[in-house]
């Protein structure tokens, strides 16, 4: 039986690891080990995690200085002793499935080196936000998760240990180092699409993920360092991602009331990619439309452990092209057989 490395990188996350560490002692796939990389936290996080590791010895605590969530995760990586290593942030959850239907998952598709799973978001009392996303893309990806991240956080994918020394997280960035982690597997491996919903994204206003100023400036800061290391379509699609971009920090800006802020991103956005530039400033009129008439987030629904795998949680709509899908899809083939 393959065996698993769970890596919880923890700081200051004394509410959440108790269930964190729970769920993924609640895995059915028997073979893991769970490290907790205590990344210098200053709350009860150590403690948590060294009461619940002497009560279960697949749990160890690694006590470090803080170096980031990159660093925690790369620390993890390094202690790791199974054929696979699952992230899991020290906030989110895993259905108790989530392990052994990613790696049938990998099995499936020859070659891969990466399983992801479809999560749902959910908020500070583990309830779940309706609508979650089930996005189906396998075999070649690069093109695809360039374009658009369908993976969307750190604690879904399961990845080979191999893969992930080769590549490890880039601890010289302090967000997004999971988003780029994933494309430079995708860049050299096929993936694979676990098609249930496996992971409980939390999101708070605390965290990167709920300051959408931060997360728009590191996806730029990203796609611009990326933009050095493409040619041809890939080039296209990053231009193409920060002119949009550049777009939604407008659209930020504007809320914040920094105008002039707004006007210089506009600037960018247009002397980037224009046609994109201009696509993205209808699309930001038509949301806000819909928003003006809608709640950002419906009311939160029954707690993430309620739900089946499969069961959605409400309607969903990626509102993408199928023909861009498609030209997408051509370039991961074309992309897939040159690597042979």
């Amino acid at each position: 039986m393959e065996t698993v490395t769970s890596i919880i990188p923890a700081f200051n996350a004394a509410d959440t690891i108790e269930r964190t560490l729970r769920s993924a002692l609640a895995q059915t796939h028997g073979a893991q080990e769970i490290l907790v990389i205590d990344d210098g936290s200053t709350d009860e996080t150590g403690r948590i995690a060294e009461a619940l590791a002497a009560t279960d010895p697949r749990i160890r605590v690694i006590h470090q200085q803080n170096r980031g969530l990159a660093g925690a995760r790369n620390r993890g990586i390094d202690e790791a002793t199974g054929d696979f290593i699952a992230p899991l942030d020290a906030d989110d959850l895993w259905h108790p499935e989530k392990l052994t239907r990613q790696i049938a998952a990998i099995r499936a598709i020859p070659g891969s080196a990466m399983a992801y799973g479809w999560f749902r978001r959910i908020d500070q009392d583990d309830r779940v936000l309706p609508g979650s996303a089930s996005p189906v893309v396998e075999g070649w990806a690069f093109h695809r998760h360039l374009d658009h991240n369908f993976i969307s956080n750190g604690s879904s994918p399961l990845i080979r240990t191999d893969a992930a020394r080769a590549i490890r997280y880039d601890e010289s960035i302090d967000a997004c180092e999971d988003y780029l982690f994933q494309l430079e597997i995708a860049r050299r491996w096929p993936i694979a699409c676990a098609r249930a919903y496996l992971t409980g994204y939390r999101r708070r206003t605390t965290s990167m993920s709920g300051d959408a100023g931060r997360m728009i400036r590191a996806h730029l800061a990203l796609f611009r360092r990326f933009h050095a290391l493409c040619d041809g379509a890939a080039l296209a699609i990053i231009r193409e991602r920060i002119a949009r971009l550049e777009i939604e920090l407008a659209r930020n800006r504007l809320r914040r009331r920094a105008p002039g802020d707004a006007a210089r991103a506009i600037g960018r956005a247009l002397s980037t990619d224009a046609g994109a530039a201009c696509g993205a400033l209808v699309e930001e009129a038509a949301r806000a439309v819909r928003r003006a008439r809608e709640p950002l987030f419906p009311p939160p629904a029954a707690p993430f452990d309620r739900y089946l795998p499969e069961e959605a949680d409400g309607a969903w709509n990626s509102g993408r092209s199928p023909r861009r899908d498609a030209w997408l899809a051509t370039l991961d083939e074309a992309a897939g057989a040159a690597s042979h």
